[in-house]
C-alpha cells in the first residue's frame, strides 16, 4: 500500500492519542503539512518498504523501513493491544534478516514509555545516543538497536 492519505490518517490518530502527554494538542497542534510531506517523500522513495495491516479494508497500522532502519510504526489506538504492532514489527525483522542485516535501528521519544516497553520486550536496546527533536517542545529521542544475528 502506498496510499499516503490512509497512512497519514493512521499516523495522526495514533500520534494525537499516544503523544498527547508529550505534544499537548492545545499547545502543539499536529503538524499536518510536515507529517504528510514526510510521508510523501518516504513512500515515494523506492528504498522504503511500506508494511501494512488491514482488516475488512480498513488500514489498522503501518511501518516504514529504509534499509535497516525502522522510521515509523503507527497503529490506530482502537487496535492497540490486538497484535497489529507485533505483526508489523515481526515482518520488519524478518525482512532485515532475509537481507542479511546484522542489526537494525530506530529512534523513539524518551517519554513514549508505551513504545519503549514494546521495543524492549522485542529485544531492542538503547545505544546511548540521544537527540532533541526539531518540533516544539523539543522532546528528547533515544536511539535503539536490535541485533539480528546470533539471536
Amino acid at each position: 500500500m502506498r496510499d499516503v492519505e490512509a497512512l497519514f490518517a493512521v499516523q495522526k490518530e495514533a500520534s494525537l492519542v499516544g503523544f498527547a502527554h508529550i505534544y499537548p494538542p492545545e499547545k502543539h497542534p499536529f503538524p499536518d503539512d510536515a507529517a504528510r510531506s514526510g510521508l510523501v517523500a518516504q513512500v515515494g522513495d523506492s528504498r522504503v518498504d511500506v508494511l501494512t495491516e488491514e482488516r475488512d479494508g480498513r488500514l489498522l497500522g503501518f511501518a516504514l523501513l529504509e534499509e535497516a532502519e525502522l522510521h515509523r510504526l503507527y497503529v490506530l489506538p482502537d487496535a492497540w493491544g490486538s497484535g497489529v504492532a507485533q505483526r508489523l514489527h515481526d515482518e520488519a525483522v524478518a525482512r532485515w534478516r532475509e537481507r542479511g542485516d546484522a542489526e537494525a535501528f530506530l529512534w523513539v521519544l524518551e517519554k513514549n514509555r508505551r513504545a519503549r516497553r514494546f521495543y524492549e520486550r522485542n529485544g531492542w536496546e538503547e545505544t546511548g545516543e540521544r537527540a532533541t527533536t526539531p518540533a516544539p517542545p523539543h522532546p528528547v529521542k533515544l536511539r535503539y538497536r536490535l541485533r539480528l544475528t546470533g539471536a
